[in-house]
């Protein structure tokens, strides 16, 4: 492969090929937007920085300027004039950066070995034809899915689907709502809506919805997906026949999944299986079937296919995901806000999937119907998980003792009601936030309120006898160490038995099929939501935002 003599995936060496060869090959990298024209690959998505670098000055004037020279000398090997232009700019980059300060980019111009060896690897990517120039589209477009969806496989740049591979099979409710957009790409429309997460896709529909793999890549490559065959300029061409509008879409995802597979073969011997058989012509040829209607009967009916067929089905597999990961990260052995962290980027999943849902179900002329079933009430089980009653009595008679260090710093404070899972202990430690701090350092005056509130709420489990154990042990006890040494580890406690319960309650509905799957989202969401502020609790801050993607940083030659 061409890109290890280089360092860098063969499709970022393949791109650079083409546009310094072919700079007119950038215009498929063109998009329209509400602020105008724009590039839809960036430097961000790149893994190399060279290449990086190169393709930022390429796209900030170096194509144009490389086109006017070449015409202009027409005798010189071009590779050469577009190479000595990218250097030109990028050293002029370098001279503006070092002159405003910019640490590194002084010493990155006195290294003239540097500069050498950037111009060498720029003429020979320049003057080899590593790739045809027509399809710099499909390099680049995986490009940006490795670094938005990048692959946990070595060789295989990047991944769509949600689920488990099911093999070759593509079935048929799947097969129809491909072959409807095929078929006509304004019913792509109403697929459309408005995400509550900045960022998202505005389609509802996506790629991780699909039961396989190569469904998946086909609908990125059809509707969701950078430079999608939808957006071609013969499918918005008034005078293309709607025959020809679908052969151009279907040769678009042909060559598209054809790419995929020849960028990712090293890794997944599928994808070579794949390429050594021609299954892409026999795919290609099920793709003009699905346009004409085998697998539907309806073409207009695709947003219920999808609804019914598609997404739902996957909701089952992503919740019980989340609730693995949700039951993983709430219990870890770290600190709280790195739980908070991670249970925050699940409620943010969660939110987003619902939304897609919602969505959906704007097609659905049945809600309300058979399947209403509520999740299952908070688990029982989750409130025998990590329970430490006697960590809460320590705790307890230490307050009474001293009833100021609720109002002190550090854990104490943010001790809750919720952190004491026996009901007498829960009861006390109520009294003693309600209580006057003068007050609250006489047991039994103490127990006194405590048996009013009990009484007044009619608080389930509670036993005085059982309380009035606890004021013996406080009589008993000598010493217990301050609050703060067990008030952290009950916070953390009641973290850990929140995310179990969500993930308890998540997995008990992702097993019945009747339980309402948008009733499941929101009440996962809450469960969920609920184990974060937990572990925020001693944090007086929100959840962070998610860290910025590989390459979201200022490349540096």
């Amino acid at each position: 492969m061409k890109g290890a003599y280089f360092d860098a995936p063969d499709q970022e060496v393949h791109l650079l090929s083409s546009l310094l060869r072919t700079p007119g090959a950038a215009r498929d990298l063109v998009q329209a937007t509400s602020a105008g024209p724009r590039y839809w690959l960036s430097t961000e998505h790149f893994q190399t920085d060279w290449i990086a670098n190169a393709y930022g000055v390429l796209a900030s004037g170096g194509l144009e300027e490389i086109e006017t020279e070449t015409w202009r000398n027409p005798g010189q090997d071009p590779a050469i004039t577009a190479a000595n232009i990218v250097v030109r700019r990028l050293w002029d980059r370098h001279v503006e950066m070092a002159a405003s300060g910019h640490q590194g980019a002084q010493a990155v111009l006195n290294d003239a070995a540097h500069w050498q060896d950037l111009l060498n690897k720029l003429i020979e990517v320049g003057g080899a034809r590593y790739a045809s120039v027509q399809d710099a589209r499909h390099h680049a477009y995986v490009i940006v899915r490795g670094a938005e969806r990048p692959s946990a496989i070595d060789g295989v740049p990047f991944s769509l689907a949600g689920r488990p591979a099911t093999g070759l099979t593509i079935i048929e409710p799947e097969l129809a709502v491909l072959g409807a957009i095929l078929d006509d790409p304004q019913r792509a429309e109403r697929f459309l809506y408005s995400p509550t997460a900045s960022g998202a896709s505005p389609y509802w529909l996506q790629p991780e919805d699909f039961s396989d793999p190569l469904t998946a890549e086909i609908w990125d490559a059809l509707v969701t997906g950078p430079d999608p065959a939808i957006a071609l300029p013969a499918v918005s061409d008034p005078l293309v026949t709607p025959a020809a509008r679908t052969e151009a879409m279907i040769e678009h995802v042909y060559r598209r999944l054809w790419f995929n597979d020849y960028l990712r073969r090293g890794g997944d011997p599928a994808a070579q299986a794949r390429i050594d058989s021609n299954a892409m012509l026999a795919i290609r040829e099920v793709l003009v079937q699905a346009s004409r209607g085998a697998w539907g009967t309806n073409p207009d009916l695709a947003p219920i296919y999808a609804l019914d067929h598609i997404l739902e089905p996957s909701i089952t597999h992503v919740v019980d995901e989340l609730a693995g990961a949700v039951r993983v990260q709430g219990t870890a052995d770290t600190a709280l806000y790195e739980v908070a962290r991670a249970l925050g980027a699940q409620v943010d999943a969660l939110d987003k999937l619902r939304d897609r849902l919602d969505a959906g179900l704007t097609f659905r002329s049945d809600e309300g119907g058979a399947r209403v079933r509520q999740p299952p009430p908070s688990s029982e089980v989750a409130q025998k998980v990590h329970t430490t009653h006697d960590v809460e009595r320590r705790v307890l008679i230490s307050l009474i003792r001293d009833p100021s260090q609720l109002r002190g710093a550090g854990a104490t404070p943010n001790l809750a009601p919720q952190d004491f899972t026996r009901a007498e202990h829960h009861v006390l430690f109520r009294a003693l936030q309600e209580m006057d701090p003068a007050l609250a350092s006489d047991p039994w005056l103490v127990a006194a309120h405590a048996n009013r509130l009990a009484a007044r709420e009619q608080i389930p489990g509670f036993r005085n006898e059982a309380m009035l154990q606890v004021l013996q042990d406080l009589k008993t006890r000598s010493e217990v160490p301050r609050a703060e040494v067990g008030a952290h580890h009950l916070i953390t406690m009641t973290v850990r038995r929140s995310a179990v319960e969500a993930s308890l309650v998540m997995t008990a509905g992702v097993q019945d099929p009747a339980v309402d799957r948008r009733q499941l989202l929101v009440r996962s969401r809450g469960l969920v939501q609920q184990a974060t502020a937990e572990a925020l609790r001693i944090h007086a801050q929100s959840v962070p935002a998610p860290a910025p993607q590989r390459g979201a940083q200022h490349h540096v030659a």
